[in-house]
């Protein structure tokens, strides 16, 4: 696809350059806005106001793009997957003139009713894959009319410099590896002029990095680095893939790029040219004197030691000086880490440490709690109290609020839940200990920091509008949500959702769903072992194999369920018999079947869609409540073996199930902030407003 295509797939908006060159062909406002009506979508007000501005010339050119960039966007939706339903055969487009008169109609707020004579499809109708042939016979079987069919369109808003670099360090911050949209994105991006490496530095986990090692200079590069450790993954990226040697017929052996995280020991096979390189790097950083390089070098001691002997260093004196004297140093054993001398610290002597590192020190805060509580040392619960609020002001204010959430919430419950760079999530237990004299010292401090800052007051809605957080290790989506958002679909009874999934590779992969109620307690499940579950829901058939591109599907009739006592949904996608979702294609996602109007995949229908490639065989992308009418964004991974499924998982699906329906409990939300930097004069912010600007507020309160 163009990169007007990636950006409109990836990220639902449009890239309107300052100056975009003439075309002879003009085009006018409204011949833009019928093509991106024609293509389901609609442009939002920050666009309307940028394409008003262009000359006619330009428009034409942004006409003739976005034509490209519309039709790849829609056609590449399943581009290798053969449609698994036969019987979508009574459909009736809409043309583009009634488009254009909804479109309008629903800006203003009239709800629109189309033609009830158009016809949608059972969803079990019968396979097109050749493993279970075709019956005609179904197709007017299985044809039901339509009552009430709603049209609906997604949005695009603006992609201007500021979006693309914040896209481009979410992106980065990312750990699943880039697909290939994002690969081309990210190669877009950089080149850039407004490209600011500075700004990668500040990304928290770091493995991507050396993906744009070949598309920038060194000076370039060393600006995105902010550790020695960054060094060390280029070196562990430039010295090639490993082999990973498999023990079934599914997973022979087969290479993998190297573990950029350096949890294996990487095999160094560098060029000179590339050693010159990387020290060339080191020294930068170690010129720049930003970092603790001394910690960072012990971290991965064994690794530098190797890495110090495999270049031979020592020739490069001269040229390299602090480089290669750090490495000298840690050869020779002259080096002590931060971590050797916090553990062998008393407690006075830890809360001290800690205050040189104020962002260790926040993350070790009820850890620091424990230990004046159990020392009972009144004196050392002053001194942790008077050094946490020196550290405050050090400490990105967002980092802040997410304390408070656990100081406040997580700490009184014994079992609790952990977000992990993977993706996943894991359980620990812990008396609760109170930490509320912290809280209220930093309650004090966010309300000075952050008072004015944004400009609105709260709402209810923003408590379903979680702050993101940078180790969510998520799949790439085309909807822009962070792990546990309460996305409002208001699911009617005559609504069906539709899970589906689609893969091309020799494996067998299933999608599932499984039911709960209001307790949390599981119901029942819909998979390829139990295709129908009560008269609810209905799964489309086990494929086996992938070869050919294939696809599953679920749908769940909400009107039943709820019927039958069921609240939430869990949507889950595992890879039955082969190797992980790295290895090979695969999309999973939800379509909001408003009657199921339109093509077989309805791109306006889709709610969530993510291309998976975690090293996991196991993803969870939403939970669907239907009591409140809400997809919960969960995009969590698991790492099941071969041959399990959601019966055999199930005790780890209802952990899924616990975290996110009491997420509250664990992330803080846009509500959480809002509160501290709210004026009482100004207008309630809406959701709407929050995820429009949400990069700019973001921005704002990472610079308070």
């Amino acid at each position: 696809m163009n990169i007007d295509a990636i950006i409109i797939s990836l990220f639902g908006a449009v890239r309107i350059e300052n100056d975009i060159p003439e075309r002879e062909s003009e085009a006018s406002v409204l011949d833009l806005i019928a093509l991106a009506s024609e293509a389901g979508y609609a442009f939002d007000a920050s666009v309307m106001r940028r394409i008003a501005k262009l000359t006619p010339g330009q428009r034409g050119m942004l006409f003739h793009r976005l034509g490209c960039g519309f039709e790849d966007a829609v056609s590449g939706f399943a581009k290798h997957t053969s449609p698994l339903y036969r019987a979508f055969p009574n459909h009736k487009e809409i043309p583009i003139d009634q488009r254009l008169a909804y479109f309008f109609l629903h800006l203003v707020g009239i709800e629109v009713q189309h033609d009830p004579a158009l016809y949608g499809a059972h969803p079990v109708t019968g396979f097109q894959d050749s493993l279970f042939g075709a019956s005609e016979k179904m197709d007017d079987e299985f044809s039901v009319p339509l009552e009430v069919s709603e049209r609906t369109f997604r949005f695009l808003r603006l992609a201007d410099d500021a979006f693309m670099n914040d896209k481009l360090c979410a992106m980065m911050e990312n750990l699943t590896p880039f697909s290939e949209d994002e690969q081309s994105f990210v190669k877009f991006a950089v080149a850039q002029d407004g490209f600011d490496a500075a700004s990668l530095s500040g990304v928290k986990f770091r493995e991507k990095l050396p993906m744009i090692y070949d598309m920038v200079d060194r000076e370039t590069y060393a600006k995105a680095c902010n550790s020695v450790t960054d060094v060390m993954r280029l070196a562990a990226h430039l010295s090639g893939p490993r082999v990973v040697h498999g023990t079934t017929r599914w997973a022979a052996s087969y290479q993998v790029d190297a573990d950029l995280s350096l949890k294996s020991a990487p095999k160094f096979n560098l060029k000179k040219s590339q050693a010159k390189g990387l020290l060339a790097i080191l020294e930068a950083i170690l010129e720049r004197g930003t970092t603790d390089y001394q910690t960072d070098l012990m971290r991965h001691e064994e690794p530098w030691k190797r890495f110090a002997s495999h270049v031979r260093v020592r020739g490069f004196e001269k040229r390299f000086p602090q480089a290669v004297a750090a490495l000298n140093d840690l050869r020779s054993g002259k080096l002590r880490s931060w971590e050797a001398k916090y553990a062998s610290a008393d407690l006075t002597q830890k809360i001290a440490l800690a205050e040189n590192r104020p962002g260790v020190f926040m993350r070790r805060m009820t850890a620091l709690g424990r230990l004046v509580e159990a020392s009972g040392d009144d004196a050392a619960r002053n001194m942790l109290a008077e050094a946490a609020t020196r550290s405050f002001a050090s400490v990105d204010p967002l980092k802040l609020v997410q304390l408070l959430v656990h100081l406040e919430r997580t700490n009184f419950t014994k079992k609790r839940y952990h977000a992990l760079p993977s993706g996943g999530v894991m359980t620990s237990e812990a008396a609760p200990i109170d930490m509320g004299y912290i809280a209220k010292l930093l309650r004090e401090h966010l309300g000075e920091r952050l008072s004015g800052v944004v400009s609105g007051s709260n709402n209810d809605e923003l408590a379903n509008i979680f702050i993101p957080t940078s180790n969510r290790g998520a799949s790439s989506s085309n909807v822009r949500t962070s792990k546990g958002d309460r996305v409002k679909l208001s699911f009617k009874d005559e609504d069906v959702v539709r899970f589906f999934l689609h893969w091309h590779h020799r494996c067998d992969v299933d999608i599932s769903a499984s039911f709960y109620d209001a307790n949390l307690k599981r119901v029942s499940e819909c998979t390829y072992y139990n295709l129908r579950s009560a008269d609810y829901a209905a799964h489309s058939g086990d494929i086996l194999d992938g070869s050919q591109g294939a696809a599953e599907y679920i749908d769940i009739s909400v009107g039943p369920a709820r019927k039958a006592g069921i609240r939430y949904v869990l949507m889950t996608a595992n890879v039955f018999s082969g190797l992980t979702f790295d290895t090979f294609d695969c999309s999973v996602g939800a379509m909001l079947r408003d009657g199921q109007t339109g093509r077989h995949f309805e791109v306006s229908t889709v709610e969530t869609k993510l291309n998976l490639n975690s090293q996991t065989r196991r993803t969870n992308p939403a939970i669907f409540d239907l009591e409140t009418g809400e997809m919960i964004y969960v995009d969590l991974h698991g790492k099941w073996g071969q041959g399990e499924n959601v019966s055999s998982g199930a005790a780890d699906l209802a952990d899924v199930m616990d975290y996110f329906v009491n997420f509250h409990k664990y992330r803080a939300t846009f509500a959480d902030i809002i509160q501290f930097t709210e004026n009482a004069s100004d207008m309630a912010l809406t959701a709407d407003a929050v995820k429009e600007r949400q990069d700019e507020i973001l921005r704002d309160l990472a610079a308070a």
